[in-house]
């Protein structure tokens, strides 16, 4: 029989073999024979994807096409706006207003499905976003992914060592399908668009997740295994070591080892912007503007009766509540099977839970605001 060992393998250092993989998934992404854009957030990951797609569209003379959303003013569409000049793309916006965020709700949780609230908030955007591109393409790429890949969320600068990232990234990685991956593809199908992810395609999970062993298969002699033994090789796993995802200050913000792969090829302002939080990178006040909206839909008295009414994850506010009430509305006793987060927010379940990271914490916006200076001072 054959014998199994599991032995400890040097972490490597040389992250090129993730851009090769990337490219490979993106350049298969791209097969279609239907019109196909990308939904350019000016973000980090959608920055990436983008630049990987330019020199594809220009050997096939195709042209590029790409889709932000936001509010005049806000860093999303300062960023995109930048970037899309860099790269010459056929570049559409919409600009949403705080009215038009509350009047799409109903429509949102009719297609999203749930009523976890910061899940709503983050998709009345991406509604914008896929009902605009629903009118030029058919297909459309986007940056979803890898922020649960290389630890791209701002509560990771907390972690205590490498191996608790690890952790945390495997957990939130599990939680994809109720999250980033349930927005992405209910709002792009609730406007008949197919979105593609690169940064999921197997191959990439694989490079950026292994972890770092060696895996050896080795057989004792035996006449009826000879001359089959060359089809047994050891076989080495390259992969991107826990402790490079690690955020350390301004010298190594949140995915830096995915940032330097691109150095000099994206705009700096991008290129280095911080991560956004609760959908702030879309606007700096709409949110605000939509709990206000949301809480004077719901009385005092409603919601002094929360607990009683919906007794299966009660509603924390009025926000909440009003949320629920249209969720009830269209799925009546399907509450159990919501998934909401732990704490309200996505780091509510990480074993080092800060309350900074909480529903109540996130209201400090400290962090994106110094993000949000570098790239408007770039205009």
């Amino acid at each position: 029989m054959p014998q199994l060992s599991l032995l400890c393998w040097p972490s490597c250092k040389d992250t090129s073999h993730i851009r090769e993989v990337l490219t490979k998934a993106v350049q298969e992404q791209m097969m279609s024979d239907v019109p196909i854009g990308l939904l350019l957030s000016g973000g980090l990951d959608s920055a990436v994807i983008s630049t990987i797609i330019k020199p594809m569209l220009e050997e096939t003379k195709q042209q590029f096409i790409t889709f932000t959303v936001g509010q005049e003013g806000s860093p999303d569409i300062t960023a995109a706006r930048m970037m899309s000049e860099h790269l010459g793309t056929d570049h559409h916006e919409y600009l949403f207003t705080s009215e038009e965020a509350c009047s799409v709700i109903p429509d949102v949780i009719y297609h999203l499905e749930t009523y976890e609230p910061e899940l709503i908030r983050s998709a009345i955007p991406n509604y914008f976003l896929a009902r605009l591109a629903s009118e030029h393409v058919k297909v459309v790429l986007t940056g979803e992914g890898s922020d649960e890949l290389f630890a791209g969320y701002l509560y990771f600068r907390d972690a205590p060592d490498s191996a608790a990232i690890h952790k945390e990234l495997r957990r939130i990685f599990h939680h994809l399908h109720n999250v980033n991956c349930q927005r992405a593809d209910r709002m792009t199908m609730a406007h008949g668009l197919e979105a593609r992810v690169p940064f999921l395609d197997p191959n990439v999970i694989d490079a950026v997740m292994q972890v770092n062993t060696i895996r050896t298969i080795s057989f004792p002699p035996s006449n009826h295994m000879h001359g089959m033994s060359h089809c047994f090789n050891t076989r080495h796993f390259q992969q991107v070591n826990p402790e490079l995802k690690r955020i350390e200050g301004e010298n190594k913000p949140e995915k830096h080892a995915l940032r330097a792969l691109f150095n000099g090829e994206i705009p700096e302002p991008v290129l280095w912007r911080t991560k956004a939080m609760q959908c702030e990178g879309v606007g700096l006040n709409w949110v605000d503007d939509l709990q206000a909206f949301c809480s004077a839909q719901v009385t005092d008295e409603e919601f002094k009766q929360a607990k009683t009414s919906y007794t299966i994850n009660p509603p924390q506010s009025k926000e909440e509540m009003y949320y629920r009430k249209i969720f009830e509305s269209h799925y009546q006793n399907m509450d159990k099977f919501v998934h909401v987060w732990d704490g309200g927010c996505r780091a509510g379940g990480a074993a080092w839970q800060n309350q900074s990271y909480t529903r109540f914490g996130l209201k400090d916006v400290t962090q994106l605001a110094k993000g949000i200076e570098g790239v408007r001072g770039a205009e």
